[in-house]
């Protein structure tokens, strides 16, 4: 179904979706990953200066416990404390 994302065993569990192409371009497959710990910290040095220190503490508790984002999580969390001791 063109523009549902879907999990995909061919491209390692990853999501994929068709993006129907139009009278010019032509079908193609968008694959959508996880981002890498240096993506993520990138990120969230982003986040913590757009946002502030409150958004990172959402993002923990949406994460945590969630299996597969355990370690974004746990990333996120030691930002924080990086924040906190840096403030003191």
């Amino acid at each position: 179904m063109p523009g549902v994302p879907f999990r995909s065993a061919e491209h390692g569990g990853d999501f994929i979706m068709l993006q129907k192409g139009g009278e010019i371009l032509p079908d193609e497959f968008v694959h959508f990953t996880k981002p890498t710990e240096e993506q993520w910290n990138q990120y969230l040095d982003y986040a913590l200066k757009e946002w502030g220190i409150d958004y990172l503490k959402e993002i923990v508790k949406e994460y945590e416990g969630k299996a597969e984002w355990e370690a974004y999580a746990k990333l996120a969390a030691e930002k924080i404390k990086a924040h906190e001791e840096k403030k003191k």
